[in-house]
């Protein structure tokens, strides 16, 4: 974790800017509360919240090293917890090293990860309060149970299910009733968050059922993100090697049992799709990982039973070797990225087209550099143009508004040739900056009006335009036609910075005559506090423009807003004689 500089994870810089974002939203630009909210109530929350607390005192990429640390050391020995507790061997609970580095730490999904020693720590102390229920045993599932629930939620699903059946399995329903008390809040719970989401992810699962990918990943996940032949025969060894030095027998009692078999299952049947949530089926893997030793009671007895622990401890260091030399060799992909995060202004929000030009590893395979841009919001506090602030279950998201379409910085990877063709189609004004390594940087300037320069914008309909008006015509406020300003569209922001003296900004502001009277809308300034320095009334088009006069604090930024007080159909709003005095 702190020999490298970055990790692997397909998605993990992308937890690591929402880390960053956290705090953003109550202590960076004002702009971001308009663009994202809380979501506290949902599956992700508590590694969410220690990876922001860290982010805090040291860095994004320090939170995101910090818990996966945590992670490399609770796994196995929460495994070992679970397998001694079931009455298998807690030996292969170092293969927990392993399932910390599995197949959802190489997709990044940092949540899955942080809840998996939780899983085998709940399971545990599910079967000890089920053979001697108390008290405590009932208090320490429903908390470790809520804690699975605020970390992952598919870990959490897994985990009810494997418990839950396993209680009904042994058909002691009435005698062990104690045992099942702390299943009735957790239903609970899940069914009050299910409720709230209902609507809101309503697309249809797709791609049910194992395929070749999948079978594939059921011994290369390990290794590698997606199914890989070579990896995957190489898992098959490392069982094969297992399977002859220990000559195992197999134990199907219900503890050992039950959770191998449904994750077996799941793994079979589950689509990879389920509401805008991906991979589903082929991460059961990495439970198909951790169940399995379950099973297994190695014969200890015998020259080579006598040798198995040597051989497992081996293997796990051989294994975490390996991972380290592909690791290195990862980190030399990346050379130059760091150079790159040097030369980007303070001030720049980021868009990435890696995976439209080259996002492959040649050493973890496909998509792994396609989100690595997202390392550099998470250190900057910028906006990134594609971040997984969308999805439903992330404690940041993004609000049903005008996301910004203007960015600073564009990002390819590759062939420069191919990057030049793919950065113009999306960004026709970015400019070529330089190569650093495989790393492509394009600049697209932020515009000018007046002695302003535009940081950042978002509105509700088109784009910000520069001296006429958002439909395009000359700016016009209640007949008066103005040559410099700003055409916007309620509602929306405009962070602008004034580069040049002067200790106030002046202009007038008003709606746009293109809105003929159909919108009404509002204007107001503030500074980087927050602090309202303007507050225009209520205004339509055939009122005339207002003027004002606002103060520059250190920062010399200031944010225009326009604010809808009705219908934004026609609601036009310009900003025009724009000056320092």
């Amino acid at each position: 974790m702190w020999w490298h500089r970055y990790p692997v994870g397909v998605d993990l810089p992308q937890h690591a800017h929402l880390y960053k974002l956290w705090w953003q939203l109550r202590e960076g630009p004002i702009e971001y509360q308009q663009l994202y909210r809380y979501n506290l109530f949902t599956p992700y929350f508590l590694p969410f919240t220690l990876g922001a607390l860290l982010t805090k005192v040291g860095g994004a990429l320090f939170a995101v090293k910090c818990l996966l640390s945590l992670i490399v050391v609770a796994t196995p020995l929460a495994m070992a917890r679970w397998l001694k507790t079931i009455g298998a061997n807690p030996m292969f609970g170092l293969f927990g090293f392993m399932l910390a580095f599995d197949l959802t730490y190489l997709w990044g999904f940092l949540s899955n990860v942080f809840a998996m020693p939780l899983l085998f720590w709940y399971l545990a102390v599910f079967e000890r309060q089920y053979e001697r229920p108390t008290n405590r045993g009932i208090l320490w599932t429903t908390l470790l149970g809520l804690a699975l629930f605020l970390s992952h939620g598919i870990v959490f699903g897994m985990a009810m299910l494997a418990s839950g059946v396993s209680y009904l399995w042994r058909r002691e329903v009435f005698t062990k009733w104690r045992a099942g008390i702390h299943f009735v809040p957790l239903a609970l719970m899940t069914i009050a968050w299910a409720f709230m989401q209902r609507g809101r992810n309503s697309s249809r699962p797709k791609d049910w059922f194992i395929d070749n990918d999948r079978l594939l990943s059921l011994f290369s996940g390990p290794f590698m993100p997606t199914g890989d032949a070579f990896w995957a025969m190489v898992g098959v060894a490392i069982v094969l090697i297992l399977a002859i030095v220990g000559r195992p027998r197999l134990v199907f009692s219900v503890a050992r049992a039950v959770p191998l078999t449904l994750s077996l299952l799941l793994f079979v049947v589950l689509p990879e799709w389920i509401a805008s949530t991906f991979l589903v089926g082929t991460r059961f893997c990495v439970f198909v990982h951790g169940f399995a030793p379950a099973v297994f009671a190695p014969r200890t007895s015998g020259p080579l039973g006598r040798n198995l622990p040597r051989l497992v401890s081996l293997l796990v260091v051989a294994l975490l070797v390996v991972l380290n030399v592909r690791l290195h060799r990862f980190n030399e992909e990346a050379r130059g990225f760091d150079d790159l995060a040097v030369d980007l202004a303070s001030e720049g929000d980021v868009m990435q087209l890696v995976t439209k030009t080259d996002h492959t590893s040649a050493v973890f395979g496909r998509a792994q550099f396609g989100q690595m841009p997202a390392w550099l919001t998470a250190q900057s506090g910028n906006l990134l143009e594609n971040d997984s602030g969308g999805y439903f279950q992330m404690p940041v998201r993004r609000r049903a508004t005008r996301f910004p379409t203007r960015y600073r910085y564009v990002i390819a990877r590759g062939n420069l040739t191919k990057a030049k063709r793919v950065v113009a189609r999306y960004r026709p004004r970015a400019q070529f900056v330089g190569p650093y390594g495989k790393w492509l940087l394009f600049d697209d300037p932020p515009r000018k009006v007046g002695p302003l320069t535009v940081v950042r914008d978002a509105q509700g309909w088109r784009e910000l335009q520069y001296n006429r008006s958002v439909t395009g015509g000359p700016l016009q406020i209640n007949g008066h036609q103005y040559a410099q300003g700003l055409g916007a569209h309620a509602a929306s922001f405009i962070r602008v910075r004034a580069d040049e003296g002067g200790a106030r900004l002046a202009g007038s502001v008003g709606a746009d005559d293109g809105s003929r009277g159909r919108a009404t809308m509002s204007f107001r300034i503030r500074d980087s506090d927050g602090t309202v320095l303007f507050q225009s009334k209520e205004m339509t088009s055939n009122v005339d423009a207002v003027p004002f006069s606002v103060p520059l604090d250190e920062s010399r930024e200031l944010l225009l807003e326009a604010l809808a007080t009705g219908s934004t159909h026609y609601a036009h709003a310009s900003w025009v004689n724009l000056h320092l005095e």
